[in-house]
């Protein structure tokens, strides 16, 4: 992934390697599997993520290139759109519950050159419509050509004349770091709170 330095991270890319350096062995993810939580690393969540970065640049994802990924909120899709924003890719959140037009209008209207699917039902959605999005002109849509976008957005219940929406890499820092103060704040009450009670 191309991020620059860890320590001066900016994007979402760069904040994951610089928490993979840091803290390597600190839980950075959390997921319930079977009434259990399995944990992932901060180095195993950049491993992961390294991992489909190289896959995708393997299958000829340049920068500049939507990367559909069409999963639910899980480790696995965290992974796939940190890669590729990584190699500076613009990742097309597609909405889970998608039908399979909706699907079709996703892809064709952002061009996107891979889909990443989380399993065989969202496969196949993408697959019914196959021949049809071979037809489409995967060209890059004019409006955006100079914009630096790092996500687009689509909604769930989506028909071929509803555009996505794009968020750069600043706005989607800018919720980060508004998040992270969030946490720092309620870390700080929490501490406050159980010193009072001792």
């Amino acid at each position: 992934m191309t991020t620059g330095t860890a320590t001066g991270a900016t994007t979402l890319p760069g904040l994951l390697l610089r928490r993979a350096a840091e803290r390597p062995n600190a839980v950075g993810l959390r997921k319930k599997e079977l009434g259990r939580w399995k944990e992932y690393r901060w180095a195993d969540c950049a491993r992961r993520t390294e991992s489909v970065a190289l896959g995708l640049v393997d299958l000829g994802v340049k920068s500049g290139d939507r990367v559909a990924i069409h999963a639910g909120n899980r480790p696995a899709w965290l992974f796939a759109d940190v890669a590729v924003q990584g190699i500076g890719a613009i990742s097309v959140a597609v909405h889970p519950a998608s039908t399979s037009p909706d699907v079709a209008a996703v892809l064709g209207h952002s061009g996107a050159v891979v889909l990443i699917a989380e399993d065989e039902e969202q496969l196949d959605k993408a697959l019914v419509w196959y021949t049809k999005l071979l037809e489409l002109n995967p060209k890059k849509i004019e409006a955006w050509a100079n914009k630096r976008i790092a996500l687009m957005k689509y909604m769930a219940a989506l028909n071929a004349k509803s555009p996505g929406t794009p968020s750069d890499p600043a706005e989607l820092k800018a919720k980060i770091d508004q998040i992270q103060a969030q946490l720092t704040e309620a870390t700080q009450k929490i501490t406050e709170f159980n010193k009072s009670k001792k």
